[in-house]
């Protein structure tokens, strides 16, 4: 994420959280909205900053009866060994915890929800790193998560959060206010600041104009991580910082051209 040690800036500090028998976490989402009674600028498609990344810290091992799981509301199963219930049919699954929740509960939603969605068992020293914001800054809905609720008596989840700032997060004399928001320009028309005036950060722009036939079927990657497709008239707009390194490979993985983000004002343009 480009943190070499710990800046309180940065983050929101380590939160330690303990869930005993039939407790749970609804579904939500990391990123704060705006509020009228802060003068912080949560817009971190702009020149606000904002949660971008989630650290989830388990110190217990639990099997995927034990409950307890992290879900993720709108990701499919990874590589299930059988076919995953259907909502419906986890709801009914659920339901064998009736002495546990109500019928049609919050809690017996989230079970259901739990079987069927993505979810990742808490496993001691282990960790779940997911990040709530897209490349250029915008909310990314799909990290909506939720803790799942426990369904053992004989042992508490213990699990530890840590989130992530893109920026210096509210509070501190060198975050962004709410008259940073917009900028005057010609006539009444009003824009957002460029979000590259965030701290260390720059704009970078790919684009593939389609010229050379060799890049008909190219990704982009920063390093080896797939970001998407970068075939003819594909571009991407992302906040990187100097020395960040970004692959164009061919569709049999093979690196076809390499890019690394330079120090300097303004937008830097990356065009094949």
């Amino acid at each position: 994420m480009g943190l070499n040690t710990y800046n309180e800036e940065l983050a929101d500090g380590l939160q330690v959280l303990r869930y005993n028998v039939s407790t749970a976490y609804k579904s939500h989402l990391d990123y704060l909205d705006m509020t009228p009674t802060s003068d912080h600028n949560f817009d971190s498609a702009g020149v606000g900053t904002n949660r971008f990344a989630t650290i989830l810290l388990y110190m217990v091992d639990f099997d995927p009866s034990d409950g307890g799981e992290t879900v993720f509301s709108y990701g499919e199963p990874y590589k299930p060994q059988k076919t995953p219930p259907t909502y419906l049919e986890a709801v009914e699954e659920a339901r064998t915890y009736s002495s546990l929740f109500k019928v049609n509960s919050w809690e017996e939603k989230m079970v259901a929800e739990c079987k069927s969605q993505l979810s990742v068992s808490p496993k001691r020293a282990k960790s779940v790193l997911f990040y709530t914001q897209h490349p250029d800054g915008r909310v990314d809905k799909r990290s909506k998560h939720g803790g799942c609720p426990v369904l053992t008596d004989e042992k508490s989840k213990w699990a530890a959060n840590l989130w992530v700032w893109n920026g210096p997060r509210m509070g501190y004399s060198t975050a962004p206010s709410k008259n940073q928001e917009t900028i005057k320009t010609r006539g009444s028309k009003r824009k957002k600041k460029d979000p590259t005036k965030l701290p260390g950060a720059r704009r970078v722009i790919f684009k593939n104009d389609g010229g050379d036939l060799k890049f008909n079927k190219a990704s982009l990657y920063y390093q080896e991580t797939l970001w998407g497709d970068f075939g003819p008239g594909k571009s991407h707009s992302v906040n990187s910082f100097k020395g960040h390194v970004w692959n164009v490979k061919g569709d049999d993985g093979e690196v076809l051209l390499t890019w690394i983000v330079e120090d300097g004002e303004g937008d830097q343009h990356f065009v094949i």
